[in-house]
């Protein structure tokens, strides 16, 4: 019944994070005017009505999220993100008056069924423990250092990519799952003093950083490219990170 409720929570994320990615996209290119999308142009944003709603649309995702990853392993309910694609590509196709061919919806429904049966095997095998105090840091070394790689990356480049903003975002958002994972599963077990706050860090700290890289993301190609790169790159990362740094997968 928990896993239940955690693919309910993880659905309505992946809903609310399309139709927010659409809105917010809308925002930041009426009111993005230079070449270059940087802390002035974000800091802009503020000021859009349109990119505040879609953030709103966003947090409500988000805390949705949350509550899937407090309730069960993260390679059970992240791949559920995935579903974002498919609701983006409705958006664009109904609300932007996009025209698709038919390879795109055959690909976006392969695209659902792999996420469906992923889910399904892994919610068979996956487990999930709470993790205190040093048990909990190795992931903060991982955020940590996957947080310098992006930043450095982007710093070396004169002109980044759109699929640089997408990846560093997906990787970076996919250790805030993670980092969420083991700070939810703490504060349900022994309240708000088990949180190892080395972890909230690293949410706070990739959260932010992997949000103003998909802004930039938005600012140099369309929604759906960062879409698809979120909801394709950020599951596999997590996943990694959830087998590899949290064992999730040993009784598999």
């Amino acid at each position: 019944m928990i896993i239940w409720a955690a693919l309910g929570f993880a659905l309505v994320s992946a809903v609310g994070l399309a139709a927010g990615a659409a809105v917010q996209h809308s925002g930041v290119t009426t009111s993005h005017e230079s070449e270059r999308f940087g802390i002035r142009s974000f800091f802009r944003l503020f000021k859009s009505g349109r990119w505040l709603l879609g953030t709103a649309i966003m947090v409500i995702a988000v805390t949705a999220g949350v509550l899937s990853l407090a309730l069960a392993p993260v390679m059970v309910v992240q791949p559920v993100g995935a579903i974002s694609l498919a609701v983006s590509v409705l958006i664009a196709r109904f609300a932007r008056g996009l025209v698709f061919k038919r390879r795109v919806y055959t690909a976006v429904l392969l695209c659902v069924a792999g996420v469906a049966g992923f889910v399904g095997v892994s919610s068979l095998f996956a487990v999930s423990r709470v993790r205190f105090g040093a048990e909990a840091l190795p992931m903060v070394w991982v955020s940590a250092a996957l947080l310098a790689i992006t930043v450095v990356g982007r710093l070396v480049q004169r002109r980044p990519h759109q699929l640089f903003n997408v990846i560093s975002a997906a990787i970076l958002f996919a250790c805030v799952a993670t980092n969420t994972h083991i700070c939810a599963s703490q504060f349900l077990a022994g309240g708000l003093p088990a949180v190892t706050w080395s972890n909230l860090l690293c949410v706070a700290a990739c959260g932010g950083i992997g949000s103003w890289f998909v802004q930039a993301g938005y600012a140099s190609g369309p929604p759906e490219i960062v879409i698809a790169g979120l909801t394709v790159i950020d599951p596999i990362v997590a996943v990694i990170l959830g087998v590899v740094v949290l064992e999730e997968a040993a009784a598999a």
